[in-house]
């Protein structure tokens, strides 16, 4: 007796993994290595695609050395960062590093595309600002600062889309890794040719664009020879990492929010078409498309903090491993809420009110401040933040109020952090009991591929998978509400510092 299995693979910015689910979810084997980066520059990232190659084959391999005999792999997808992007040669090879999503070293090239087309134009196509991050900007910077790697490429992928390609040599694009680019119309689902005319590149170097899982094709053999997987093994188009995420939470639809905090926090909401409003082109929030194999397309608003689950690993560092994060959660359960403010800006001011001058800052210190004093404000800090960001999103969106949040990442199992997340927003919490929801989802996309599911209502049906609750305390969440007031204060003034600083510095 045999039973299939689905792969999920999930490129993080801080990890890679690889993990096989059965048919109803289960997972069965987990395989986790670390995203191998360099920094050339001081706030430069990038990703050697050949030692990230290495690493995927790694852990295929290590996924298969580890499966219980009598299991099969039917199916692979792959989720993974947005914005990055690999340019393809002639020969199918990588022609160069990949710009990190989050490198903005391309902020010149934002400002020359506005003097070739307005942001109001862009935003109507794409339902996005014209921001550095964004793929297309990051294609003008290698086009004017590495120009024998942007002219090796005949082709342009997103990072997922790019590992799908590796594994069968077949090229598709997802909608909610184009969605990203801001070259991608989200109305038409189509690449935008007045944008890409206007930035000056070809069309026809970018994949088509297909429904996240569809099958793209099987595991070249020789790859499925070096890994061990059987040689008829479906690839799917994947996408996205927090859309995956949310299409394996069955998080898209009206009234559920989705949080998902890693390294930066996205805040994932659905809304039923995509907003023209001139204030959230202003507060630079962004939109995009989930376009499911046999569904119709639909839409998010998405938002967030660069540094949220950074700014608690900072935190741990200044203490120089002195205290772990569960004895300072113990030892702030017992004190009280609001003793000191934290504004998490340590990275950027985040949307709706976007500046690239952020600085953190403790605000109510006195001689009595203690460490897990501070490490409380700075759980409050990222839910205060949080909520800010929320109350702004949903508002200029124009999506349903938020009902219930689920929460997805590591910092979601501190007990303390679901206290103080649930009573800021004053509604209840699911939060995710299994991790690598990313994965999962693209494990659901390639049950799609390969035929195990019907549709993707049966395959949510089937793999769902278990999350707790974590409902508001009456006491608590009107202690939280007049914080909130103060922190919402405090930001306000920690920003406009901010921004004195910076022109002082020029």
């Amino acid at each position: 007796m045999t039973a299939p299995v689905l792969i999920g693979l999930d490129f993080g910015t801080t990890n890679l993994k690889g993990v096989c689910f059965t048919t109803t979810g289960e997972s069965l084997v987990r395989v986790e290595a670390q995203t191998p980066r360099n920094h050339p520059q001081e706030g430069w990232t990038e990703w050697d695609p050949a030692h990230i190659w290495d690493t995927v084959i790694q852990l295929l391999q290590g996924l298969l050395q580890r499966l219980p005999s009598g299991y099969i792999p039917v199916g692979i997808s792959v989720a993974s960062v947005a914005e990055s992007v690999v340019g393809i040669d002639k020969r199918g090879y990588a022609t160069g590093p990949i710009i990190a999503w989050h490198d903005r070293r391309s902020m010149l090239e934002a400002e020359w595309l506005c003097s070739r087309i307005s942001a109001e134009e862009v935003f109507a196509i794409t339902g996005s600002p014209i921001d550095a991050t964004f793929t297309l900007c990051k294609l003008l910077w290698l086009q004017r600062h590495r120009p024998e790697q942007f002219n090796a490429a005949v082709h342009w992928l997103l990072v997922a889309d790019w590992i799908a390609f590796s594994l069968t040599g077949e090229m598709a694009a997802s909608a909610s890794l184009a969605s990203r680019t801001l070259a991608f119309d989200i109305s038409r689902l189509a690449w935008s040719g007045k944008i890409l005319q206007a930035a000056g590149l070809d069309r026809m170097t970018f994949a088509e664009v297909r429904p996240s899982g569809t099958s793209i094709g099987k595991v070249n053999p020789e790859i499925a020879n070096r890994c061990g997987l059987p040689k008829d093994v479906v690839v799917a188009v994947g996408g996205h990492d927090h859309v995956c995420g949310a299409i394996a939470a069955g998080a898209v639809r009206p009234g559920i929010l989705l949080d998902s905090i890693g390294t930066s926090e996205a805040l994932f909401v659905p809304i039923a078409v995509p907003t023209k409003a001139a204030n959230f082109l202003k507060a630079s929030f962004c939109q995009g498309v989930v376009q499911v194999v046999q569904q119709s397309p639909s839409y998010y608003a998405i938002g967030g903090m660069p540094s949220a689950g950074e700014c608690v690993e900072w935190f741990l560092k200044l203490l120089q491993g002195n205290k772990g994060i569960e004895s300072l959660s113990d030892a702030a359960s017992g004190g009280d809420p609001n003793r000191a403010l934290f504004v998490p800006h340590l990275r950027f001011v985040s949307s709706p009110t976007p500046q690239r001058t952020g600085r953190g800052a403790f605000f109510g210190l006195t001689i009595d401040s203690s460490t897990s004093e501070l490490f409380r404000a700075v759980l409050e800090g990222i839910a205060f933040e949080g909520k800010y960001i929320i109350d702004h999103l949903i508002s200029m969106a124009g999506a349903d109020p938020v009902a219930e949040i689920w929460c997805v990442g590591k910092i979601f199992q501190n007990t303390l952090f679901q206290r103080i997340k649930a009573n800021i927003n004053g509604v209840p919490l699911r939060v995710a009991e299994q991790p690598d929801l990313a994965a999962r989802g693209a494990a659901v996309l390639a049950g799609l591929a390969a035929g195990t599911y019907g549709s993707i209502e049966e395959a949510l049906q089937m793999t769902r998978g278990y999350w707790s609750k974590r409902s508001p305390e009456k006491a608590l969440q009107q202690a939280y509400r007049q914080g909130q007031v103060r922190y919402n204060r405090v930001r306000e003034n920690v920003r406009l510092l901010s921004q004195e600083l910076y022109a002082h510095q020029q």
